[in-house]
């Protein structure tokens, strides 16, 4: 019994620092698959994903595609302007692109203050995209959001098809606490949510 607790706690601990994830392989579906399994779905269960699934996860939203930088969603010119943050069982992680790591930012279960609905809490990972104002492009506030709501909604529909692959649930969603989830994320004065996704295994 104590070799099990302590092997469980040195998992936790290992799980709570910064991971380094993979692009992932070819998941043996074509596009038209994955399109025809896309759905919104909030049967969530209590179980992990896999490094492998986060990873792909990330990846797909927003990683490196390409040798000049690119990433695998559109931007305005270039600019990058969203940052994507994963919340997990273990804690709130920052995405970094160009080194493929998830950084952490809080330690701690934060799922349940990562939106306003009551299964965030049991999702495996409740994706947050974040607008950087001092980055998007546009001449006033107003132009850089809808900039950067193309973006998220480019970085969360690729998380939807790659979740549809790995027959995983998966919901968009508009409601949380944008001032709790700062807080938790640590951003900046320019920094904001401007949406939200639940991804993890799901029940029957």
């Amino acid at each position: 019994m104590k070799t099990l607790l302590l092997v469980s706690l040195m998992a936790a601990a290992t799980f709570a620092q910064n991971i380094s994830v993979e692009k992932p392989a070819d998941n043996g579906k074509t596009f038209i698959e994955a399109i025809s399994l896309r759905q919104s779905q909030r049967n969530f269960v209590a179980q992990p994903l896999s490094e492998k699934d986060l990873g792909g996860i990330c990846w797909s939203a927003t990683g490196v595609n390409r040798k000049d930088g690119h990433r695998t969603v559109p931007t305005a010119m270039g600019k990058n302007e969203i940052t994507l943050y994963a919340i997990t069982a273990t804690g709130a992680y920052r995405y970094d692109p160009e080194k493929n790591v998830l950084e952490l930012i809080s330690k701690g279960d934060f799922r349940k203050d990562s939106g306003v609905q009551d299964f965030v809490s049991v999702a495996a990972v409740n994706l947050v995209y974040v607008i950087n104002y001092d980055v998007a492009a546009g001449p006033d506030e107003l132009a850089k959001t809808r900039m950067g709501a193309v973006c998220a909604g480019a970085m969360s529909q690729n998380v939807a098809l790659y979740a549809a692959t790995r027959q995983l649930g998966n919901v968009v969603r508009g409601s949380f606490d944008s001032a709790k989830l700062s807080k938790i994320l640590k951003l900046g004065s320019r920094e904001a949510p401007i949406l939200a996704q639940s991804v993890g295994p799901i029940g029957k």
